[in-house]
């Protein structure tokens, strides 16, 4: 039997948890046509949840089109990313024929669709822009054929930008802004789904007065599971796959992981490998585990900390120490941790978010990378 866990993929079919009633909700704010900006800590699942939500509200009368702004550095980018996305959602699984060519020059008025052939021999689609075309106007034809579309086919439509967080890194992100927000107010049967998993960058699109999308999509926090769903799914999995394991060991994953998608997912990758070795002793057979994960992030580990700061470093080290637990952003804290300042570690916990390290939850702040955490508080005891 194969290992029926991996992580750092998008769950699908079997491996996808629970969300049912996280996506009821989605497809009523869908339903009305309202947009959505949608936020959680690195590796919730975020993309997982929005790809099976667009599988279910997939239909003749609805269209989905889902851009990945991951690699979008800049205006053209993004532009490029969001037409050939644009353009495979609105002709999925179907031949690149010169019938869909021509559909593809009467969608747009400046992006010219063309074909290349790549190492295998396979016909590949990719955009073209007509000649000194300013990067705004083709933007503003990408947006505008999406309502051309929609009115054409008569059908409402769901766009999601994933990692939306992006264009604020752009020079001219204002500019961009201020683009799509004037086109997608106007788009009446559309829905537009933001994600992004920067918590400063992307509050501050909609919760900063001064920006233009300020109040302009409703706000849809992504929690973790609940332990219950996961608990019967790790065990429904261990079952079908040939390695039974009792309540005990899932609860044992579960309570190190917090119920964190991605870790519980790891976690239990490694104890189905090891699973030979488990003799009923949960504890020290999570702890072999345990060990065995950071042993092989050990190099990672040490690669990031050598490119923070002193200051940093020693922040990050009193973060995981504190387990979410202490009330950090106090005197008494600064002091116990020996960091400089309460001024100086303001500033350098902010620089610990924008580096996609530390998050905020319940008050407290939390490492990103569980496991880092063990490894730090081990290694700096």
């Amino acid at each position: 039997m194969d290992n029926p866990f991996s992580f750092g993929r998008i769950a699908k079919k079997n491996r996808f948890c629970d969300r049912e009633n996280e996506i009821k909700r989605l497809k009523e704010y869908l339903r009305a046509s309202s947009n959505i900006w949608l936020y959680s800590p690195r590796r919730f699942g975020k993309t997982s949840l929005v790809k099976k939500l667009l599988e279910e509200v997939e239909t003749e009368k609805t269209f989905v089109v889902y851009v990945d702004l991951y690699e979008a550095e800049d205006e053209k980018e993004f532009n490029r990313i969001f037409a050939k996305a644009l353009y495979s959602g609105l002709h999925k699984n179907k031949p690149l024929t010169e019938k869909l060519f021509a559909s593809a020059r009467n969608l747009f008025q400046y992006i010219v669709p063309q074909i290349s052939v790549d190492a295998s021999g396979k016909p590949v689609f990719q955009i073209g822009v007509s000649d000194n075309i300013p990067e705004d106007l083709l933007l503003g034809d990408i947006l505008d054929s999406i309502k051309k579309h929609s009115k054409k086919r008569k059908s409402k439509g769901v766009i999601v930008f994933d990692e939306f967080q992006q264009i604020g890194e752009f020079d001219n992100s204002g500019k961009i802004e201020k683009i799509l927000r004037k086109y997608i107010q106007d788009h009446n049967n559309i829905s537009y789904i933001f994600l992004g998993s920067k918590q400063r960058l992307m509050s501050s699109f909609f919760e900063d007065s001064n920006r233009p999308f300020y109040k302009s999509a409703l706000h849809f926090p992504i929690d973790k599971i609940p332990k219950s769903f996961l608990l019967k799914h790790l065990m429904k999995l261990f079952k079908k796959s040939g390695k039974p394991v009792d309540k005990n060991l899932i609860e044992g994953i579960l309570d190190q992981t917090e119920c964190h998608p991605f870790f519980t997912e790891k976690l239990s990758f490694f104890c189905w490998i090891k699973h030979d070795e488990y003799k009923g002793d949960v504890e020290l057979f999570i702890e072999s585990v345990l060990n065995e994960i950071t042993a092989t992030e050990e190099s990672n580990y040490k690669n990031l900390m050598s490119v923070l700061t002193k200051y940093q470093k020693k922040s990050l080290i009193a973060i995981a120490k504190a387990q979410g637990e202490e009330d950090i952003f106090t005197s008494k804290f600064v002091r116990k941790h020996q960091l400089p300042s309460l001024t100086q570690f303001r500033k350098t916990v902010v620089s610990l978010q924008e580096k996609e390290l530390i998050f905020a939850e319940d008050n407290s702040l939390k490492l990103n990378d569980i496991f880092m955490e063990m490894w730090l508080k081990s290694r700096f005891n």
